[in-house]
């Protein structure tokens, strides 16, 4: 998606709806494996991403890097956005 195409730059009859484009939220999540972000930060942002994909009931597209279990706990603490398929890590 381009910057025009964001959630928020819609014409003000609808300034932070979904444009009609969007099929998923993301990818979004935690990587532990390089660290080159504060663990804490990186979660704070991760749940902000699953408040708007659960908002707007898109999916959630997420990456994570030796960080599944904090990945799962914040999903089960947030609440899981809408799942079209279960991913590998979640089986």
């Amino acid at each position: 998606m381009t910057p025009r195409e964001t959630a928020c730059s819609r014409p003000r009859s609808n300034p932070c709806g979904p444009h009609p484009r969007l099929v998923a939220v993301g990818e979004v999540g935690l990587d532990y494996h390089y660290d080159h972000s504060p663990r804490e930060e990186q979660a704070t942002v991760f749940r902000r991403f699953i408040a708007i994909a659960r908002r707007i009931n898109k999916p959630l597209i997420i990456h994570t890097r030796s960080a599944a279990e904090d990945t799962l706990q914040i999903l089960e603490s947030e609440g899981r956005p809408r799942r079209r398929r279960r991913d590998s890590l979640l089986q």
